[in-house]
């Protein structure tokens, strides 16, 4: 199931690793809480290395400045017995492992594609900070909808910039950026026309609206006074057709 992905994906077999990673080793090298390690424990299946690009494995360029460490992109595939915590475990590998990362949960015939992007520690240049956390949601790969198959069309080695490897990464950060526009617009589109910073800043606003929306609709169902349920529904209304007209500048 997970071939469909990784066919799509297109990486050099150069860069190809299929190293076995046991929990044991992230057990006792990260810093976990006691509820992350019963999570690593039960939700994890197995978590393999299967590839990375870096000098020697590809012609792309590595990156290296004051903030940003792009001399290697490492992908991860994690088997689950359970999605309930995937979220979090994804926090987590992003945390423990020092590298840009790109995760592949698998489960039930579905995959989730998480990425962070990282900045070198100011305090401890040998380690790097999580900052902006992607991530895809769900994806049905066999049985692909229309958004789906428009992000593995987009999602792959051969049409993303590769310039150096920070370039690299933030093509394929915009391909995730790409889907949760899709679950506003009901497509996917590969060429926005907004630019990164553009996209991201409507789709923050989107999220605050929709946070808004679901608190006056919680509030209406409370609310007895007609006069106060006459206003929250205008707002209510007000916050829709706000939210379409954001929605329409994704297109």
């Amino acid at each position: 199931m997970t071939a469909d992905l990784y066919h799509s994906l297109g990486f050099p077999l150069s860069t190809r690793q299929s190293i076995r990673i046991y929990k044991k080793q992230l057990l006792e090298n990260a810093d976990l809480t006691a509820t992350d390690r019963k999570h690593i424990q039960q939700d994890i299946d197995t978590l393999e290395w299967r590839h990375v690009l870096k000098a020697g494995t590809c012609d792309i360029l590595p990156f290296k400045d004051e903030e940003r460490d792009y001399s290697e992109l490492h992908l991860i595939h994690a088997a689950l017995k359970s999605p309930a915590h995937v979220k979090r475990l994804g926090e987590v590998l992003q945390r423990a492992i020092q590298y840009p990362l790109i995760l592949v949960f698998e489960h039930a015939g579905q995959v989730c594609i998480q990425m962070a992007d990282k900045r070198i520690n100011r305090a401890d240049t040998t380690r790097l900070t999580v900052e902006t956390l992607h991530d895809s949601g769900w994806l049905n790969v066999m049985e692909p909808d229309a958004a789906t198959l428009g992000f593995l069309q987009a999602f792959r080695f051969e049409v993303c910039d590769q310039q150096h490897l920070h370039a690299f990464w933030q093509c394929l950060t915009d391909k995730l950026a790409g889907l949760e526009t899709a679950r506003y617009t009901g497509h996917y589109v590969a060429t926005p026309t907004l630019d990164r910073e553009q996209r991201r800043a409507v789709l923050q606003q989107l999220h605050a609206l929709e946070q808004q929306l679901a608190t006056i609709r919680a509030t209406l169902k409370r609310e007895t006074q007609f006069n106060r349920k006459l206003e929250l529904n205008m707002q209510a209304k007000q916050c829709q057709q706000q939210l379409q007209a954001l929605t329409a500048q994704l297109d």
